[in-house]
C-alpha cells in the first residue's frame, strides 16, 4: 500500500500549524537534500527545501528568477531558516540573501555542520546584495499540487505548469519524491503535506482522484480553501469542472 491516507483518515494525518522550516542549502551540497529533508521531518517539523521542490530549477526548465521569487515567498511563509553548511564562513551567496531575508522577516535561525548535523550557536546577518533582492515584492500565490503515484513521471512538468502560470507549486512528489526512499516514517512526510495544503492558497488536483486525493479535497474544504481540477494527457493540462473530475480505478 502506498499509504494509510483515505477520505476516512485524513484528519490522522493533520496537524494543525506543524513548524515549516525553509532549509538554505550551499549548492554543492545538492547531493544531500534527501537527508537534510528526513532529518528536518525526523525532528518533528516540516521542510521546505528548495532543491528537492525544485529539483534543480526543475531540471533547468525555469529561469533562476522564477525559483528565486518561489523561493524568497516560501522563506516568508516558514516559521524558521535553517542553514547547512560545512564552513559558515564559506557560505553561498544565495544562502547569505537567505539568512538576510530571514532576518528581515524576524525569523528564527539555526545552523547545522554537515555532514553530522551539529548545531552551531552562531548568529550572522546575511547579505542583500543579491538579484533576489530586486525582487522581494512579487508576491505570488501558493498552490498545493495533488496527483496520484500514476502520475509520479510527471510530477516536474505539473510544477512547471504551476509556476508558468506564477503560482508557487507545493509538490509532494518533488518535496518527498517516494517517500524520500523510506529515509524517514512515511506517516511524519503525510504530516507535512497536510502543512504543505495548509500553507497553499489553494489545491490543484492534476488526473484522476486516487483515495489520497479525495483525502487531501477533503481536507482542503474542512479549512475553507479553493479547490481546481486538471485532466492530463502527454502534451496538455486543462481545467475542468468538480463533476468532470474522474475518479481512480
Amino acid at each position: 500500500m502506498f499509504s494509510d491516507l483515505n477520505p476516512n483518515t485524513y484528519n490522522d494525518f493533520y496537524k494543525k500549524n506543524l513548524k515549516t522550516v525553509f532549509l538554505a542549502i550551499p549548492s554543492n551540497y545538492f547531493y544531500l537534500r534527501a537527508d537534510i529533508s528526513a532529518f528536518v521531518l525526523n525532528q518533528g517539523l516540516c521542510p521546505l527545501n528548495p532543491y528537492m521542490n525544485f529539483d534543480y530549477n526543475l531540471l533547468n526548465t525555469i529561469p533562476k528568477k522564477i525559483t528565486r521569487i518561489a523561493n524568497n515567498n516560501l522563506i516568508k511563509k516558514s516559521d524558521e531558516l535553517w542553514v547547512f553548511c560545512e564552513d559558515p564562513e564559506k557560505l553561498t551567496d544565495g544562502v547569505l540573501f537567505e539568512i538576510y531575508l530571514a532576518n528581515k522577516e524576524n525569523k528564527k535561525i539555526k545552523y547545522f555542520l554537515i555532514p553530522d548535523f551539529k548545531e552551531l550557536k552562531i548568529n550572522l546577518q546575511g547579505s542583500k546584495e543579491h538579484y533576489g533582492n530586486e525582487l522581494l515584492n512579487e508576491d505570488w500565490k501558493i498552490v498545493y499540487t495533488a496527483m496520484s503515484s500514476k502520475l509520479f513521471y510527471y510530477r516536474n512538468f505539473i510544477s512547471k505548469f504551476a509556476l508558468d502560470n506564477k503560482v508557487i507549486p507545493l509538490n509532494p512528489f518533488t518535496s518527498f519524491d517516494y517517500f524520500l526512499a523510506d529515509k524517514t516514517n512515511r506517516n511524519s512526510i503525510l504530516l507535512a503535506n497536510s502543512r504543505f495544503i495548509e500553507l497553499a492558497d489553494e489545491l490543484w488536483s492534476f488526473g484522476k482522484l486516487s483515495d489520497g486525493i479525495q483525502a487531501e479535497i477533503k481536507l482542503v474544504k474542512s479549512i475553507g480553501k479553493k479547490v481546481r481540477y486538471f485532466k492530463t494527457d502527454k502534451k496538455n493540462i486543462i481545467e475542468i469542472k468538480e463533476e468532470d473530475a474522474e475518479l481512480e480505478n
